[in-house]
C-alpha cells in the first residue's frame, strides 16, 4: 500500500512525502496522476521518498519519464537510489550518446 500526502505547498513548488509500497499499476498510475497534477499546476515537484519501501519495474519507468521535467526526488533510500540509476542506465543508448 501507498501513501502521498501533501508535506508544503508553495506558489512555485509543492512537496509529496510518498511511503509505502510501489508495486502494482494502480498505485504507480496513482502516483503518476498526483505528480501530472501539480505539473499541470505549473509546480516544481518534490519527492520525499524517506519512508518508500520499494518500487516497480513500471514505477522505474514512471519516475524515468520524469527526466527533464521540475520534478526533485529527495531523502531516496538506497537500494531505491540504486535501483533507479540500473534503471535509467539500460535506458541509455548504446555508446552513451556518443557519435
Amino acid at each position: 500500500m501507498m501513501r502521498i500526502d501533501v508535506i508544503s505547498q508553495t506558489d512555485a513548488a509543492v512537496v509529496l512525502r510518498v511511503e509505502g509500497w510501489v508495486e502494482d499499476r494502480a498505485e504507480v498510475r496513482v502516483l503518476e496522476e498526483e505528480v501530472a497534477h501539480w505539473l499541470e499546476e505549473g509546480k516544481r515537484v518534490v519527492l520525499t521518498l524517506e519512508r518508500l519501501q520499494t518500487l516497480s519495474v513500471e514505477g522505474l519507468r514512471v519516475v524515468h519519464g520524469w527526466r527533464g521535467k521540475p520534478v526533485v526526488l529527495r531523502q531516496v533510500p538506497e537500494y531505491i537510489e540504486s535501483l533507479i540509476t540500473q534503471f535509467c542506465t539500460a535506458q541509455e543508448p548504446a555508446g552513451g550518446g556518443q557519435p
